[in-house]
């Protein structure tokens, strides 16, 4: 009896800790003033599945934030920039119980579009990727005093969010689509089952629906213009690959994680 009081205080613990750090970390996510010129305003309205509660033991339960990712891509379909992604998927941030180790937990299927497409580098150079995967297989997931990291990622926000990026100079005047990934983990519906074989084509690993992918055009360089991104797909449910499926009526409760996501570019 007294190891279970004792693990289920560790639970507690773990669940408080990771809540005071996601307050932390959400307070970077606070819009940055506006810069002069040349900046796109993202703006994500929360559906009714964004709030989450995953049940631990018991009466213990853990609040739980969707993953997401959002970034540009040119005319060609190339990847050119992350505007944002959640630390937890950037870093493999992932929360441990007492017998595991966080540079051993790996979720593949939390992101599998934005982690494969990203993987291209775009306009940055290849050194930048070394600030979030030299981070991924360390016990240590901080990113305190990294400019780089606190400008790309930080804790899901609590609630419906705007977050102004401004394009690099390298960006050049254009058509672009901006893409989304969101997906929240043990999110189990009658397809996406808990219970399923490795086997099976709806299994993952923890997140039960796969990620809903969405896009949005926008012109970089012009007068002011905005577009409302609309779904469009899904990732893989194992993380298996990068590709966008087709969307069907197995994906139930993790279209309404967002209710809508806007982007404005202002000269």
């Amino acid at each position: 009896m007294r190891m279970w009081v004792s693990y289920m205080a560790v639970l507690l613990m773990i669940g408080s800790a990771a809540d005071l750090s996601a307050q932390r970390d959400a307070s970077r996510n606070k819009p940055s003033s506006p810069v002069a010129g040349r900046t796109l305003t993202l703006t994500v309205t929360e559906g009714s599945s964004w709030k989450s509660y995953l049940p631990v033991f018991w009466f213990v339960k853990t609040r739980k934030e969707p993953q997401m990712a959002f970034w540009l891509e040119d005319a060609q379909g190339r990847f050119v920039a992350t505007i944002y992604v959640t630390r937890r998927t950037a870093l493999q941030d992932w929360r441990a119980l007492p017998f595991q180790k966080r540079e051993n937990i790996t979720r593949p299927s939390s992101l599998p579009v934005w982690t494969r497409r990203h993987l291209g580098g775009g306009i940055l150079p290849i050194e930048f990727c070394a600030h979030c995967h030299d981070r991924i297989k360390s016990a240590d997931k901080s990113f305190e005093n990294d400019p780089v990291l606190d400008a790309l990622t930080g804790a899901t926000p609590r609630k419906s969010f705007t977050r102004i990026w401004q394009p690099p100079q390298e960006i050049a005047p254009g058509t672009y689509t901006v893409r989304a990934e969101i997906n929240h983990s043990f999110d189990y519906n009658e397809t996406y089952r808990k219970d399923l074989p490795t086997s099976d084509p709806a299994f993952s690993d923890v997140s039960g629906q796969p990620s809903v992918c969405y896009n949005g055009i926008v012109v970089i360089g012009g007068e002011q213009n905005s577009c409302t991104l609309q779904p469009v797909g899904r990732g893989h449910p194992a993380g298996s690959d990068g590709t966008v499926y087709p969307l069907d009526n197995t994906i139930t409760t993790a279209r309404n994680i967002i209710g809508d996501i806007t982007v404005v570019w202002r000269p």
